[in-house]
């Protein structure tokens, strides 16, 4: 720890500098995008699932893509 900062303090400012850290190196990689998460989070897509989407889908063509229990699902909704 620097000072008196916490521990939530330091880990909180050590991940901000990682991810700019990281941010830049894509940018003059030139990645177009990047998604930014901890470990303890995660991401589903299966916008099927939705009551919401069923009664008024405003994407019909998500309709096409494969089920989040199909392997490469979220690569191809990605993509």
């Amino acid at each position: 720890m620097e000072g008196n900062e916490t521990p939530l303090e330091t880990h909180r400012a050590r991940q901000a500098q990682f991810n700019i850290e990281c941010l830049r190196t894509l940018k003059r990689k030139n990645r177009s995008w990047v998604f930014l998460s901890d470990t303890d989070e995660f991401v589903t897509i299966n916008p099927r699932k939705s009551k919401k989407y069923k009664e008024n889908p405003l994407f019909p063509e998500l309709e096409k893509l494969p089920l989040i229990s199909e392997p490469g699902s979220v690569m191809t909704f990605l993509k």
